[in-house]
C-alpha cells in the first residue's frame, strides 16, 4: 500500500465508514491514502479488488465514491474512466 504522509486522516462519518469497512469486508485492499492535504480535511483512500477500484473522496466539504474497471475504454485527455458517485456533503 502507498501512503502519502501529512496530516492524520480525517474521520470519515458513519455511513461513510460503513462503506469503507463493506469494501473491506467483501475482499477490496487499500491501496493508497493520501495523507497529504488533509490539513484542508481533505481525505482518499483507494480500495482495489480486481478487476475493479473504489476511491473514496473527501474534497473541499463534499464526499464521493468514483469506480473503475480494468477494460473500461480510456478518455484520453483524463486516463482513467472514474465513474462519480456523491455519497454526502458537510453541513
Amino acid at each position: 500500500m502507498r501512503v502519502a504522509k501529512g496530516n492524520p486522516l480525517p474521520e470519515p462519518p458513519g455511513h461513510i465508514a460503513t462503506l469503507i469497512r463493506t469494501l473491506e469486508r467483501s475482499g477490496f485492499r487499500t491501496v493508497y491514502r493520501d495523507e497529504v492535504a488533509q490539513g484542508l480535511g481533505d481525505f482518499m483512500q483507494v480500495f482495489e479488488r480486481p478487476p475493479v477500484r473504489v476511491r473514496v473522496v473527501r474534497d473541499r466539504g463534499q464526499w464521493r465514491a468514483e469506480l473503475t474497471a480494468d477494460g473500461w475504454p480510456r478518455d484520453p485527455r483524463w486516463g482513467e474512466p472514474w465513474v462519480r458517485l456523491p455519497l454526502a456533503e458537510d453541513s
